[in-house]
Parts: C-alpha cells; structure tokens; sequence
C-alpha cells in the first residue's frame, strides 16, 4: 500500500516494484491460491483474546487487528496534513514543511534511541522465545542441538544488530558519540564486509 502511494506521488524509477516483489517473499503460504492451508501457531494476542472471550476470541481478535490498521493509518494521515500542511486546491495538491530544521533535528533526537532501545526489547523477547522453544523440544539430544543452533543465530544476530546501530545512529550525532567503543571498533572490523550501511537511498535519488 504504502510502496504504491510513493508510486503516485514520486519517480524512483523501478525503486519501488523490487521492494514489492521483495515483499512477496513475507507472505505465508496459506494466503497463496492452490496452496494447503496449514496451521500457524497461535501469537500472544490470539491466545489471550481466545482466553478471555473463549469462543469469539478469533472475531474480536480480527477485529482489533482491524481497528488498529484504520488507527495507524488515520494517524499517519493527520500527523503528515499537519507536519506538510497538505491542501487540496483547484485539484491539486499543495504542501509545505510547517516544521524546521531544529524541530527536525529534536525529533530525531527522540526517535533515533527510541528505535534502538524498541529493536533491542524485540530482539530480546525473540531471543527469549528461541531459547524457550528449544527447552520445549522432546528428547535430550533435540533440546541440546537446539539449544546450540539459537545460541550460535543469536550471537550473530546480536553482533549484527549492534553494528548496524553505528551508522543508524549517524541521524544523531549526539546519540552516535553515546554508543560504547567497543561495538565502534566491532563496527570497524565488520566495516569492510559490507554487512550494514547507512541508508542514503533517498539522500542520494533526491539531491
């Protein structure tokens, strides 16, 4: 949805479609035709509606999911009408930062660590989940092996994650001058792999 709104609005050339085409690859296989349906696995909030309002645990559970899409999508479209001042006149649309650049750069001052710290609680939980999941596998040798394959993921996943914190954070240098030595010199290390990389798409397709 949002890849086609950038569609009408903006020229990035093929940008756009490969993000989509990559975005394929997200959708589970029950939703494609001629697929088997297959049981998922119940996530935290259909459990709990499930619990709680037993036999339409699954309606009220679609239906916050719904509600909460519209909400997303209601607030974004206030908050980008009053951040660019979007008019509508003689069938056009008209817009104009209603912010500076200090107010651009506060706010970045506030988001830049309140997405480190959310990927680094998320990243947390699904650690925690994986190491539960192997404790719950049948047989010794299972949970063992288990156990081995998501501690050796997850180390890996932690030091990736926290090289890509350094240029991340390079949207507030304040923040980036913050990040420990340590993973700085890991980030060094890694540097010439090309493992992570600041994302300069835009900066560089729009001048």
């Amino acid at each position: 949805f949002f890849q086609m709104c950038i569609i009408l609005t903006g020229n990035y050339n093929f940008f756009n479609l490969l993000t989509m085409a990559l975005c394929i690859s997200l959708i589970d296989d029950s939703a494609l035709f001629g697929s088997k349906k297959r049981r998922v696995p119940l996530d935290l909030t259909q459990k709990l509606t499930k619990f709680v309002f037993r036999k339409f645990g699954n309606f009220v559970h679609a239906t916050i999911r719904l509600m909460t899409f519209i909400a997303v999508l209601v607030g974004i479209t206030v908050v980008c009408v009053h951040l660019f001042d979007l008019k509508i006149q003689d069938y056009k649309i008209l817009s104009k930062t209603s912010f500076s650049v200090e107010d651009f750069s506060v706010a970045l001052g506030y988001a830049v660590p309140a997405g480190v710290i959310l990927g680094s609680l998320s990243l947390l939980l699904e650690l925690i989940y994986g190491l539960w999941d192997s404790l719950s596998r049948p047989g010794f040798l299972n949970k063992v092996f288990s156990m081995f394959q998501t501690c050796l993921m997850g180390l890996i996943i932690v030091i990736m994650f926290s090289i890509s914190i350094v240029p991340f954070s390079s949207l507030d240098r304040s923040f980036q001058s913050q990040i420990p030595n340590d993973i700085h010199q890991l980030y060094e290390t890694f540097r010439p792999l090309g493992f992570t990389n600041s994302y300069g798409l835009f900066r560089r397709m729009t001048g």
